[in-house]
Parts: C-alpha cells; structure tokens; sequence
C-alpha cells in the first residue's frame, strides 16, 4: 500500500529497474551481519554519488536500515557487551555514514545522478550547488511510502545514534514554519532541506579528512584518528527522524495502524517525541481503527495499542490526544467479551498497565498552552472519561493475571502491580472524592468489586512470585513489596512472599540501590513485617560514606521504617550536645558499629546539609522517627525549626 497506485501489476514485472531492486531487497534480507550489509552497499557504488548514486532504491534503502539495526540490537549469545561492541562497530563504520548521508539525501529528493567528487564537500556554500529532483519533497526517483518512512524510524530509535530533544531539539511545526536547534527561522520546508543537506554534506567531508589522515599512517597508527564525524552524523540522524516526522504529517492518511505505532514508538524510544506529532498520530490510529472495523478487515494487533499507549508514557505527553487514546484502547480490550484481550501478550498486558499509570500520575504536566496546541479533531476526552478507561484497563490487566500468572516474567507482574497501586485501584481511597494524602487515585464506581478482584490478583501474584523471588531484580522486588504495601493487602500469602523479598534483600543486599532499600523498609513497616535482622542489613546499606547521593525520601522512609519497626539505635545519646560532653559521647567509630544508628546520622546529616530539597512530609517523617526512637538531636530540630519559619 502506497506505492505504484495507478500502475497496472503487469508494468511492474516487465520494469528491469524493479526486478533488479526486488532482487537486491532479496540478497539485503538474506545478509547476517552489517559489515555485508554495508559491503553490500559500497559494491553496488552506492558510496560514489549522492543519494546512493542510484544504486539503491527507497525499498532498498530502508530494508538495509531496518536489516542493519535489527542485526545490532539482537540478543547476543555472548551477553549485552557483546550487543553494545557490534552496534558500536556499526555507527564507527566511514560506510555508515556515507549510507545514512544516502538515506538523508534520498529522501528529500537528491539528484542519485550528481558525483559526490564533483562537490567540493568541505566549501562554503554546498548544498546550494547541490541538484534535486523535487524541490524539497520525495522525489520521482524516491517516493517513500508510510512503510519506508515508519522503517527508516524504527531503524535510528534502534541504532540509538540520534541526540533525544533534550540534547539537540526537535524542529517544532507551527503551521509551516520551523525552527532549527540555535533557534533560526526556516520559514518553508525548502529551507529546513537545505539546512539538511548541508548536514549531509559535512558528515560525508569529514568522513573524507579522516579517510585521508588514516591512509598517510601506518596500520598500527591508524587507529589513532578518531571517527571525528560521529557527532555530526548524530545530528544528522536527529534531523532525519524530524524530517520524517513532516513528511509523514503530510501523507499521514497513508499510514496504517503499524505504521502509526512504528512511528511513536520510534519517536518515544528516541527521545524525540512532540505533541503535535504525537496528538495528530494518535487521531489517525484511531482513525484507521475505526475505518477498517467498518469495513470488516483486521484490525490493529495488540503490539500496536500496547506500543502506542507506551509511546506516550515514555515521552510523557499527556493531553486530549493522549487521553482519547487510552480510552480508545480501553474500548478495544473490552470488544467481543475480551476476546481481543486474549490475543495480547503479557509484556503489552503490562505495558498498558504501567503506561495507563503513568500517563495519570503526570496529569499535572498538562498545561494551557499545550492543550491550546493539540488539534485532534472535533470534540475531546474528558480526564473523567480517562479515569474511567485507565480502571477497565485495570480490570482487564487484574482479570488475565489471576487466569495467566504463571506466564507472566517477574518484571511484567511487578509493573502490572505497580500499576494498579500508582493509581489506587480497588483501594479504600478510590471512594473518596478527598483522598487524605497526596497519592493518585482513580475514583471507582464499583468499589466492592474492583476490591474483591484486587484481592484476589494479589494472592494470585503472590503464590506465583513467592516460588521464584530470585529471578527478580531488586527494584522488582521493591515495586512489588511497595505495591502490596499501597494496596494494604493482607493474608498468608502476602506475608510470606513479604518474608521472601525480605531473604532476597539478606542474600543480595549489595544489589540493592538506596531507593530500593528505602522503599523495601517502608513497605515492610506497612506489611507489620518486623524482622530485626533485615531491618539491621538494610540499614547497613544507608550509611554516611554515601548520603549525598540519597534522595530525601530515601531517608525519610528509612527513618520511618525503623522507627515504626521498633528499631532502637544503640547509640541514643550519640548526638545530644545540649545535655552530654564529647567526652561522653559516642565517637563516630562507635556509630559505624551500629547500622541503625548511623542509617539516622545519615538522615539528619543530609537534612541540614541541603533542607530546601526536603518535602514538608519528608522532614516530618525524619523528625518523628528521632522521636519515635527518642533520639535527642538539638542541632537538627533547631536548624529545621529556623528553616521552617525562615529564619
């Protein structure tokens, strides 16, 4: 779909230049590794002209960009260093460069005809002698369909070689003006292709510098040039991604549901996503959802909701669009009895959970001048109509849990269950219109049985978890202790599998990172899970060697947790000025012999060295864990009660 419409399938066969692409498309496929690929590319002469000197088409160009990081980003049988060298060796590669500079040129209508030898590539002024085909549009010799444009996409958020927004800034539309990263005007998309090609041109000069500062040393030496173009070369990749994302918008009636979800998948994963481009993507995916259940062909595979909702939880755009989205996906896991629901695998099963989650607790990114952007069509979705999807996404999610548990991974179960607290499903909460504290909550309409369902979800989860809580990572194992913890689901089952994360974090204790120590305490002491010699470990683990890098919650729920857990520090007196001489006091080699009371030095040490990072909460948990234990600190309740009242 979306090419050769209004050519008969009889003129297609007889074109000799087509039947060599397809045959070329055949030996790109059947390539192994990227140094074929890119063999394959320079002995076809693609590195001799601009645009791959015709030697590829725009299939051929973006099947070997879609072979090329598919091959990059594969399992290796040697582990991840071994996947992370060969996609290094691959953007390090003067080939490469040379084949994306193709890709780049290709697309925005480069004359294939014109020698990169008769271009001084280094000369100011270039890209302005440089021929096209279709003044700054795909061309007649180049016409990329939805399927090359969604493919080439994947293929850099693959390869990970183009800067997120962040770093590099996306070329933001407004009607049809663009601006670059320093913040110049492109008034038209013919001055934003120039300001590409320029791009295009400095990658494949300097890539021709250190070819001939390589080839005036020796072997052993040549290693010693550097691949100076790579920086280059990854704003070139950003701006490609950007440039599809125009001409995309421009053809976007052409895409289908997959390549709708390539696309914000791309985007996201990249770090490139905009809401313009994200609003308009899912309005189409809605779109072409609608239009093929009116017309009884399939519909949108399951990857395709999952991945989209994802999409936007990554790149955390929230707004109408977004909220259309969840409620249409929410629609769809509720078609045919669920039926559709079945089809979906665990990962995307998690997937929308957690994005759902997401997506609501960062409600309040949303601001006026963003929804004043949004253009989705006639009519909105309200956040009470948000709320509503994100509870039937739940149920579907807590339903196919408790009949699928076993097939669910341990990251999977513990962001499905994360999910489902980050909102407050089925909780005591989600009935008040006032919750009393500041955490998310999904009011629900059917409280009794969304709490039931809840309930069993949980105990489902933690027979299957309890039997191979050591497959679990530490943050695993803290998103899920934190979730039964927030749910305050109680039972056998849930004490055992509290007591099992517990041994986890006995056994792996120097795995485990401050927010998950922290958070583990806080849900023990939640759980009334009181196990001194777990409590004493953790705590080991939050001491003053590395208090600086703590978060304030991090201490605050270590306080907390000790001091409810009934955790008394050796050393009470170890920091009353007021009643003890020094003398008299503890040393400091003393409180290093007591987790427990270093864990509190800790907290008050980081909370007078940086107050204003603090939440209110926070220093109020710290404080009523030293009073809890009857630590005496005059120095920090002095200090918080003078930064308090601003003095």
């Amino acid at each position: 779909r979306g090419r050769g419409r209004g050519r008969g399938r009889g003129n297609w066969s007889k074109d000799p230049a087509l039947e060599a692409a397809k045959a070329l498309n055949r030996e790109i496929i059947e390539a192994e590794t990227p140094q074929e690929l890119l063999e394959l590319f320079t002995s076809r002469g693609g590195a001799k002209g601009l645009a791959g000197g015709g030697a590829f088409n725009s299939v051929n160009f973006s099947t070997a960009l879609h072979r090329l990081a598919r091959i990059a980003s594969a399992y290796h049988a040697e582990g991840a260093d071994a996947q992370a060298e060969t996609r290094r060796a691959v953007l390090s590669d003067p080939r490469f460069a040379i084949f994306v500079c193709s890709v780049a040129e290709a697309i925005v209508g480069v004359d294939p005809n014109q020698s990169s030898s008769s271009i001084d590539l280094g000369e100011a002024g270039a890209e302005g002698r440089v021929a096209k085909t279709s003044e700054g549009k795909p061309g007649a010799l180049f016409t990329f369909s939805s399927r090359e444009f969604s493919n080439i996409a994947w293929a850099i958020s693959k390869l990970s070689f183009a800067p997120p927004a962040s770093v590099f800034p996306n070329v933001y539309m407004y009607g049809r003006s663009y601006a670059t990263q320093d913040g110049t005007s492109l008034a038209t998309t013919e001055d934003m292709v120039q300001d590409f090609i320029t791009t295009s041109l400095k990658v494949r000069a300097q890539v021709l510098e250190v070819a001939k500062e390589r080839n005036a040393l020796p072997d052993s030496a040549k290693g010693q040039v550097k691949s100076r173009w790579i920086p280059t070369l990854s704003q070139l990749g950003g701006k490609l991604l950007d440039l599809v994302a125009v001409f995309s918008l421009e053809t976007l009636t052409t895409f289908n549901s997959q390549e709708v979800a390539n696309l914000l998948y791309s985007f996201a994963t990249a770090g490139r996503a905009d809401s313009i481009l994200f609003n308009k993507l899912a309005q189409r995916l809605i779109e072409v959802t609608d239009e093929t259940k009116a017309r009884g062909w399939d519909r949108p595979k399951p990857q395709e909701c999952s991945n989209s909702v994802w999409s936007f939880a990554t790149s955390g755009i929230v707004g109408s669009g977004q909220r259309a989205l969840v409620c249409h996906v929410a629609n769809r896991l509720e078609e045919d009895g669920g039926s559709f629901a079945a089809q979906f695998k665990t990962q995307e099963l998690s997937n929308t959970a957690w994005a759902s989650a997401v997506l609501l607790s960062k409600r309040g990114n949303e601001d006026e001048e963003t929804i004043r952007r949004e253009e989705v069509g006639d009519g909105t979705t309200s956040t009470a109509e948000e709320d509503d999807a994100v509870a039937r996404i739940l149920r579907c999610v807590a339903s196919s849990l408790i009949g699928r548990t076993s097939e669910f991974k341990p990251q999977e179960l513990s962001n499905s269950i994360w999910a489902m607290a980050t909102v407050g499903f089925g909780t005591v909460d989600s009935q008040a219109a006032n919750p009393h504290n500041g955490y998310i909550y999904i009011k629900s309409d059917s409280y009794e049985e969304d709490r039931d369902l809840v309930s069993r979800t949980l105990d489902a989860v933690a027979r299957s978890a309890g039997s191979r809580l050591n497959r679990f990572r530490p943050q695993e194992l803290n998103n899920l202790a934190w979730g039964f913890a927030r749910l305050g689901h109680r039972g056998e089952a849930a004490q055992e599998l509290v007591h099992g994360i517990g041994q986890e974090l006995l056994k792996r204790k120097q795995y485990f990172k401050p927010q998950d120590i922290g958070t583990c305490l806080w849900s023990f002491a939640q759980m009334e899970y009181f196990d001194t010699e777990v409590f004493t470990v953790a705590a080991s683990r939050l001491n003053r060697r590395y208090g600086r890098s703590f978060k304030p919650q991090e201490c605050s729920n270590a306080c907390w947790a000790l001091a409810t857990a009934g955790m008394v520090p050796k050393y009470t007196s170890a920091f009353d000025t007021t009643l003890l001489p020094a003398a008299e006091r503890p040393s400091l080699d003393d409180i290093r012999d007591d987790p427990v009371t270093e864990c509190f030095a800790t907290a008050a040490a980081e909370i007078m060295r940086r107050p204003d990072e603090f939440k209110e909460q926070e220093i109020k948990d710290i404080l009523w864990g030293f009073s809890r234990v009857e630590i005496r600190h005059p120095k920090l309740f002095k200090m918080v009660a003078e930064y308090l009242v601003g003095t």
